[in-house]
């Protein structure tokens, strides 16, 4: 098949795969909601103000977010 052109007009011949849905897949457990309560509690929620933010590295933006998190309540 190799070098040959591909005709977009022929229809699929087979499905590879299917997605199934999972119910409740998003849902908080209360234990989950009890550790984000905790976690929450001992950190003062979210630290870091909106935006969009553009870094040169993950290391750049992982030392960033954390001086973020660590810093003093104003």
């Amino acid at each position: 098949m190799a070098g040959q052109p591909v005709n977009f007009d022929d229809p699929v011949g087979r499905v590879v795969g299917r997605r199934t849905t999972v119910s409740g897949a998003m849902e908080a457990t209360p234990a989950q909601q009890a550790d984000a309560a905790a976690w929450r509690d001992t950190f003062g929620g979210l630290r870091v103000a909106k935006g969009v933010y553009r870094f040169t590295s993950h290391e750049e933006a992982d030392r960033w977010l954390w001086q973020m998190m660590a810093r003093r309540k104003t």
